[in-house]
């Protein structure tokens, strides 16, 4: 890699068509290296002048008269324009209302293009009508199961349900089982609730074996516009992506040249002004719309500062010709890969937010850029997104990109109580079939077989770590599931403080979460070391928290028989309702826990005992 250059100013002042903002609000975080900071940093450097502020959300009591005071109070202070950022705020069209009537020009498109995006159904509706093909079963909406089995009497499962609002990881699910009816489907709208305020879905045709690709464009005022390579998003954990490579590889270019031509014929009839994408599944040589966002996404900025640049001049100016456009393309739009660090465990994909004790994502070069809103000392909310950072590696090929983004994943330390995908994703980048580009939809569930746990030598040092942090030496130490047994020879294990140490020649971070039980950062494994009591007929049955949230049932009172697997309650953490559950019969002797409070990860939610 090359040495860290000092970033150049990369939005070129010029003849303005209509006049640009002088000094912009960027909605969202202020913590020094968010989405939102760097378009911050970026509109500084070109002399546009911006500062990140806080705002509520929109889903907020009294969200939209709290940003009529925030633009009057900027108003006062020289603003004139808003950018809306990370916030949730770029997708409802009340924002854009309220800016214009404060006076403010808004970096995003009009009112009536964030109306036709606010709703999935909606655009997909316009696109069938100019030609434009889709999964839609039926556009009539789904409030609750009566509407779902008027629908189910004349489709054959498998099907997918999707939000009438898009959003990453709450936008879909699969009902492949009757079953599924009863168990998933309630809770998947109770999310969508909880989440979005309201459960409105649609249903869509299940396709197999497909892969997801986002084109992203810029149109002008005048009509041109440039529509990017595809950029294939296709490896995706609870419908947060994971590995995005751009372009995308292994893509008919007949398929390609549909999906550049819908995409600037849909923009074309939106009367889209700015910057967006729209989202296709490609089966085979079958393409299909699935959604869009008419705004500025953190994966955008693969292509650098100039994504601002490009912004800018179809809002306030105009796009140079085609010609120029081919030139910038193939001069600047290197192969490039992107790998998401979340807060989960991508192995059971349950989401596991924490503290974060140590952070070290990765150092920024010509080859490498980072995005991340956390840093040591930080935690990784419940509430929030279980988006933790993003690594880009650019190359001159996917493959020395793909090797370039495993060696940052390698390096990347992030430590605490929460737990992250890092190992996982290095264990992902590194299979042949997505070095290859050979991938689908199903290919996680399907073909990718990672490794839990580390082998034999490295399971006994994590043993000799459990001895070193429990200090009770008749316990056994559980490694995630695991029960380990103590080695045939010894390993010496250095501790230079409470929480860190070295074994085998690296170091380890270990943080407590309850008393018995710890989480171990070593190498690239990031698991749970947990001190289990040798059986004694006083030792309480307990049933434990498997993430941290918010309780939001309990299905089961004191005294009940609880069947093997049955989720006894349910704890609501990033919008996912998670079921808590014994893996044998039991009977529910107290619980430990009411609705509403708040749990760690291994807390004890109640006391069981033999039935």
């Amino acid at each position: 890699m090359s040495k860290q250059q000092a970033p150049k100013p990369a939005l070129r002042k010029a003849e303005w068509t209509v006049s640009a903002p002088k000094k912009t609000w960027v909605m969202g975080r202020t913590t020094g290296q968010s989405f939102s900071d760097r378009i911050a940093a970026e509109l500084n450097r070109a002399g546009f002048g911006a500062e990140v502020l806080p705002t509520t959300e929109p889903n907020e009591p009294g969200a939209i008269e709290a940003l009529r005071k925030n633009l009057q109070e900027l108003k006062l202070k020289g603003f004139d324009g808003v950018h809306p950022g990370n916030s949730r705020w770029g997708v409802h069209p009340e924002w854009i209302v309220a800016c214009q009537e404060a006076g403010f020009q808004t970096w995003s498109p009009s009112v009536r293009t964030l109306t036709l995006f606010q709703h999935s159904l909606t655009l997909l509706h316009r696109a069938e009508r100019v030609g434009v093909a889709n999964l839609a079963l039926s556009f009539d909406l789904i409030h609750g199961r009566r509407e779902l089995d008027r629908i189910l009497a004349r489709v054959k499962l498998p099907i997918v349900l999707k939000s009438s609002r898009p959003r990453e990881g709450l936008s879909f699910l699969v009902l492949s089982d009757p079953k599924d009816l009863d168990r998933e489907f309630p809770l998947w709208l109770e999310r969508l609730r909880i989440r979005l305020g309201e459960a409105i879905a649609f249903v869509e045709r299940y396709v197999e074996g497909a892969r997801m690709i986002r084109m992203i464009f810029v149109r002008d005022r005048n009509g041109r516009c440039w529509v990017m390579p595809p950029m294939d998003r296709t490896l995706q954990s609870r419908g947060f992506p994971l590995v995005e490579v751009f372009p995308a590889p292994n893509v008919d270019p007949k398929v390609e040249k549909r999906m550049v031509e819908w995409t600037m014929e849909l923009a074309d009839k939106a009367h889209f002004v700015g910057l967006g994408t729209f989202e296709f599944m490609l089966d085979s040589h079958k393409v299909y719309l699935i959604s869009g966002h008419p705004g500025l996404q953190e994966d955008g900025f693969f292509l650098g500062s100039e994504i601002l640049d490009l912004q800018a001049q179809a809002l306030w100016s105009e796009l140079p010709d085609s010609t120029e456009f081919q030139k910038w393309k193939k001069k600047r739009l290197d192969p490039q890969a992107m790998a998401h660090v979340l807060a989960e465990d991508s192995v059971l994909q349950l989401p596991r937010p924490g503290k974060i004790t140590h952070f070290l994502l990765s150092k920024i070069t010509d080859e490498t850029q980072t995005l991340s809103e956390y840093r040591s000392g930080q935690s990784v909310p419940s509430h929030s997104s279980p988006a933790v950072g993003t690594i880009w590696c650019r190359g001159e090929t996917h493959e020395q990109a793909l090797l370039r983004l495993q060696a940052e994943l390698a390096a990347s330390e992030i430590s605490g109580s929460l737990q992250t995908n890092l190992n996982f994703l290095n264990q992902l980048v590194a299979h042949p079939w997505v070095r290859e580009g050979m991938v689908h939809a199903g290919f996680l569930d399907e073909e990718f077989i990672p490794q839990t746990l580390p082998d034999a030598q490295e399971q006994n040092a994590f043993y000799w770590i459990g001895r070193k942090l429990f200090k009770d030496p008749t316990v056994k130490i559980r490694l995630g599931h695991r029960t380990l047994q103590e080695p045939a020879q010894a390993m010496e294990v250095r501790m230079d403080s409470a929480q860190e140490g070295f074994v085998l020649g690296a170091k380890f971070r270990a943080s407590p979460i309850q008393p018995d039980l710890w989480q171990v950062q070593w190498k690239s494994w990031s698991l749970t070391l947990r001190a289990v009591s040798p059986r004694r007929a006083q030792d309480p049955l307990q049933m434990r928290s498997t993430t941290q949230g918010i309780v939001k049932s309990i299905f089961f009172q004191e005294g009940a028989a609880l069947p093997a697997h049955e989720q006894g309650c349910l704890i609501e953490v990033q919008g996912t309702l998670i079921g808590q559950a014994v893996a044998r019969t039991v009977r529910l002797k107290k619980w430990l826990v009411s609705t509403g409070d708040f749990v760690e990860f291994g807390q004890p939610l109640a006391l069981l005992e033999d039935p």
